[in-house]
């Protein structure tokens, strides 16, 4: 960001009482120098009280007003504290702004250029104190806005450029892990407990009662939502083939290693009936395994056991499931909160046709792949070609390691060339008229997707971004019309637009600069004031609006045959449309005055 000028400051909640001068806020930062005595406190909530000034401030989270608060009491509502104007206030930000530009009542220098850093250029054979903007920094490392200004008249003298962007702001708070949570238990602002899988903020202190009464009541807010994971029971550590009760299963040999069978419920602790799901672990064809049955404690992942599934037997309220030892680790204590998933093996293949005269190779190289050799489908060779080198369409499939494909070209030299599908290229289609995506999918469940959205811009989104699209920037997009939604960009990154009253330069965060080159004829600067004379106020329109409230500051230089004056703008209301400005030199003087203004602030 180039420039950052805020109006207010609303971090956190306050409460204050009627007739009383302390304000306590919640979650606030006043005593980091953002704040100053003068500024005006004011609560949303009550429209009719007027904004108040502030006395002192004590604390990050105290304040002390100027005098009684005439309104009603406030308890932990949103609130603005006002500051007492821009240019007034010389806020850290506002003071580091105008050192970089130069005391412009003193010296008259302002912003003279602006541009990309290659066109500085043009400007090697101004004069002295002659300020350039360089919109691209210094065109290679640096990216971000910086000034130069020229040391003297020789061609090219620019000095060390100046960094404009804004200083570092406070480090934010960081949540304290709790770990699990628990009745009775004291919790501060910002501590993290873990419930049932999903992990929750505490948004209001309190002495913890039941969860679901806590959380009803606003006084936790979820941070990461357990995923579906498998199905969830408890296991009992009872071996009786009998039905293990509603959210519960058993093996049939306390060593875990040594089972056979596991007997579980119909119904999980969720209180979801599993029937269905249950039987279906019977459903495949393969001889030797249905699938692979994986149980975990669900608070403790490094405890697990995996078991092939060879049968599914049907009873009164509970399955019979027939299994075989594979691996596992750690200790199933009776009661213990666990996570089933069962992965389901693949069916077993169709028998092959002929009476067993298909001959083989001589020899093969392991794990290659087979293939017919001539055309009477008897005959087998070695493709030469590893398994582990082929990418299955149309299925998800784990590729290790790195994978060249090759379409086979046409000729095309670049991508500018293919047209639609004719060249060598891989091709992702979408499904009728959805978008061409690809997934990446990163362990613990983190997905996105790039694709070619439904209107032709190349975006990634999904997944973990929920249902957000982002769009990609190139040279076809970076410049167009600005655009934003709740201070969201949703438009291009720079706009640029110019009339009769100047240019104007939008960026999407919300910054906008406004210039106008302008030649007043028959200026008469002639009004004397102590030392100095002043014209007649020139009213100048803003080639675009500023956001209502924003008071941009105005720079500007002017002069009058061979006398140097500056522009002293009004400023005594909101300027957003436009300001009068006054031409100032330190002699009386007529004449055509060529102007030079700069306007800079905020669109929104």
């Amino acid at each position: 960001m180039l420039v950052h000028l805020p109006t207010f400051y609303d971090r956190g909640t306050a409460s204050v009482s009627s007739g009383a001068t302390t304000v306590t806020g919640n979650d606030t930062l006043w005593g980091d120098g953002t704040l100053l005595a003068g500024d005006r406190f004011t609560v949303p909530s009550q429209p009719l009280v007027p904004p108040q000034r502030i006395a002192s401030i004590t604390s990050n989270g105290e304040l002390e007003l100027a005098v009684p608060w005439p309104g009603a009491n406030v308890a932990g509502a949103p609130y603005e504290v006002r500051y007492a104007g821009i240019i007034e206030r010389s806020t850290a930000q506002t003071r580091r702004y105008l050192e970089m530009l130069g005391d412009i009542g003193s010296t008259g220098v302002g912003i003279n250029a602006f541009g990309t850093f290659a066109g500085r250029a043009a400007y090697n054979d101004r004069p002295a104190n002659f300020v350039y903007l360089s919109t691209n920094g210094n065109g290679s490392s640096i990216t971000y806005p910086l000034v130069y200004i020229k040391q003297s008249s020789a061609s090219g003298d620019w000095g060390t450029s100046i960094d404009i962007t804004g200083p570092q702001g406070p480090s934010g708070l960081i949540g304290v892990w709790r770990g699990a949570w628990a009745a009775g238990t004291a919790y501060a602002l910002k501590d993290v407990v873990r419930v049932a899988g999903t992990s929750y903020i505490c948004e209001i202190a309190h002495t913890s009662g039941t969860f679901a009464t806590d959380y009803g009541a606003g006084r936790w807010s979820v941070v990461a939502q357990r995923g579906d994971v498998g199905l969830s029971y408890n296991r009992s550590t009872s071996t009786a083939d009998s039905d293990p009760g509603n959210g519960n299963f058993r093996f049939n040999n306390a060593t875990l290693a040594s089972a056979t069978q596991l007997f579980i419920d119909l119904i999980d602790t969720d209180g979801v009936t599993q029937t269905g799901f249950l039987d279906a672990w019977n459903e495949g064809t393969s001889p030797s395994s249905k699938g692979q049955l994986y149980i975990r404690l669900r608070d403790n992942p490094s405890v697990f056991y995996v078991y092939n599934v060879t049968g599914v037997t049907t009873a009164s309220g509970y399955r019979k499931i027939a299994i075989q030892y594979l691996s596992g680790s750690g200790t199933i204590a009776n009661t213990a909160a666990c996570v089933l998933s069962f992965m389901r093996a693949g069916d077993k293949g169709q028998d092959g046709m002929g009476t067993g005269d298909v001959v083989g190779p001589g020899g093969a190289t392991s794990s290659n792949v087979a293939i017919f050799s001539g055309p009477s489908g008897k005959a087998i060779a070695d493709s030469g070609i590893a398994a582990s080198d082929i990418v299955r369409a149309g299925t998800a499939q784990v590729v290790t390691g790195r994978k060249t494909f090759s379409a086979g070209g046409t000729g095309d030299s670049s991508i500018a060339q293919l047209a639609g599908g004719g060249g060598g290229e891989i091709a992702i289609n979408g499904n009728g008229v959805g978008a061409a995506v690809a997934q990446y999918h990163r362990p613990s469940g983190h997905i996105t997707y790039f694709g070619l959205d439904t209107d032709n811009q190349f975006k990634r989104g999904g997944g973990s971004l929920a249902g957000v699209a982002r769009m990609f920037f190139d040279q076809g997009n970076i410049l167009g019309n600005v655009a934003q939604a709740s201070g969201v960009p949703t438009g291009a990154l720079i706009e640029r637009g110019s009339n009769a009253n100047g240019e104007y330069v939008k960026f999407a965060d919300g910054m906008m600069i406004c210039r106008r080159v302008w030649d007043v004829a028959g200026l008469a600067v002639n009004t004397g004031n102590g030392s100095l004379f002043f014209s007649a106020a020139q009213t100048w329109t803003f080639p675009a609006a500023f956001a209502t409230g924003v008071y941009p500051v105005i720079t500007g230089s002017a002069r009058i045959g061979g006398v140097l004056c500056y522009v002293h703008p009004n400023s005594t209301s909101d300027n957003s449309t436009g300001d009068s400005i006054y031409v100032v030199s330190s002699a009386s003087v007529t004449g055509t005055a060529h102007i030079r203004l700069v306007a800079i602030g905020r669109w929104f």
